[in-house]
């Protein structure tokens, strides 16, 4: 996809997830590192364009990332987040 395709791409689906939830009210995005966080920043600033009220970005990291958490690290099926 070209730049501007993927900006039109992000456009869209901003519109599609306000009128999806009917606003923004109990709406937070979390991008997963790496490639995931850029896209969710943009969407959020997107959306944020559309309903004039901040959208919350979060972040999270897949397990065997070097950027995850050590209990991330685990190889018990079963781990809990402390």
């Amino acid at each position: 996809m070209s730049a501007s395709e993927i900006e039109r791409t992000l456009v869209r689906l901003a519109h599609e997830v306000v009128e999806k939830l009917n606003g923004i009210e109990n709406l937070g995005l979390v991008g997963i590192r790496r490639r995931g966080i850029p896209i969710a920043e943009r969407l959020a600033r997107h959306i944020e364009r559309i309903e004039k009220s901040p959208v919350p970005v979060g972040t999270c990291s897949t397990p065997g990332a070097p950027s995850a958490p050590r209990w991330m690290h685990s190889s018990t099926r079963d781990a809990r987040v402390p």
